[in-house]
């Protein structure tokens, strides 16, 4: 294993470490009642699939209080592949250990393994391609007196809705960040689930934006192309990272109260391409490709972004094709 968080701060350089000695514990906490790493203490402690999916520091867990006890014996976590910090590990001041996953996986069958980075969500080597909501005083410029800090456009950096796990975004992957107009949440709500009810009915396909007096303005008004260059950190890692405060306020908007930011987690990527178009969305439907993607489009408002939104890269494409033709 190697030690990538030491006392909830980034290890920059960790070096991989022998176990030494290993007593399972059948109980629901911690998972193992000792282990030494190399020429270190014996401590209990906790394996998770993640880091991020750990939760006994918070203070409604059922098992927090045999947290705190088991903290004071010197708990570790132990992360199959470590992905970031969950919000308020770091002032726990915890260890995290990651497994040697190659080494790991050498000795399970392939179907365990394949269910393995199912669970994990582990990105293939495919390009996936996500649709986000840019808020306008973050994303873009502001007036100078407000612009404290670089608009994420120039920053590079994100805050992605707590509905993206660890694993959904990978270096290479692609974000849509979606401008919108003539239309709202409100608005598109009743028609969408309208139309939705009549094809789960055996009702055909058909251009239902058009057919709506309320939706004929709604229009995309611009799409920036951006492409993902790290993984979802925690904020305190990306600060340990870069070698900046963990104090640093990093968008225009971005409260913090008792030590807690608003938007605890980041990842960085790079602006590819900026698309003014302004097309209504009817304009994009048709009876294949287009069909599914509407009613993506309409979700995503309907929801307001906050939930996780993928296209295809079949939808990307052709979105693409729409846009420029």
């Amino acid at each position: 294993m190697k030690k990538v968080i030491a006392k909830g701060m980034v290890v920059r350089k960790p070096n991989w470490v022998q176990v030494k000695h290993l007593s399972y514990r059948n109980t629901l906490f911690p998972d193992f009642e000792e282990i030494k790493l190399g020429n270190g203490s014996v401590v209990p402690a906790e394996l998770k699939f993640s880091t991020s999916s750990f939760d006994y520091h918070k203070t409604g867990h059922r098992s927090h209080q045999q947290y705190i006890e088991e903290k004071a014996d010197g708990l570790i976590v132990i992360s199959l592949k470590h992905d970031h910090m969950p919000t308020g590990f770091s002032a726990e001041e915890l260890d995290v250990w990651e497994l040697d996953y190659s080494d790991f996986s050498s000795w399970c069958r392939i179907n365990f393994d394949l269910l393995l980075a199912r669970q994990m969500n582990v990105h293939s080597g495919s390009r996936r391609v996500y649709l986000m909501m840019p808020g306008s005083n973050n994303f873009f410029p502001v007036s100078s007196n407000q612009q404290t800090v670089p608009p994420a456009i120039k920053s590079g950096i994100w805050c992605p809705q707590t509905t993206y796990t660890g694993y959904d975004l990978a270096e290479g992957d692609v974000i849509l960040f979606i401008r919108m107009r003539g239309c709202n949440s409100r608005i598109v709500q009743p028609p969408y689930l309208s139309e939705k009810n009549r094809i789960a009915q055996g009702g055909s396909k058909r251009n239902w934006v058009s057919r709506e007096t309320t939706l004929q303005p709604w229009k995309i008004l611009d799409i920036h192309i951006c492409e993902v260059s790290s993984e979802i950190l925690s904020r305190e890692e990306y600060c340990d990272m870069n070698s900046i405060p963990r104090t640093t306020q990093l968008w225009v908007q971005d409260p913090e109260a008792n030590g807690v930011w608003r938007w605890g987690r980041v990842f960085e990527f790079n602006h590819i391409k900026q698309i003014d178009c302004e097309i209504p969305v009817s304009n994009l439907y048709d009876r294949n490709i287009g069909h599914k993607l509407v009613f993506t489009l309409a979700d995503f408002l309907r929801q307001a972004g906050a939930n996780r939104f993928e296209i295809s890269n079949d939808e990307y494409v052709y979105l693409l094709q729409k846009l420029i033709s």
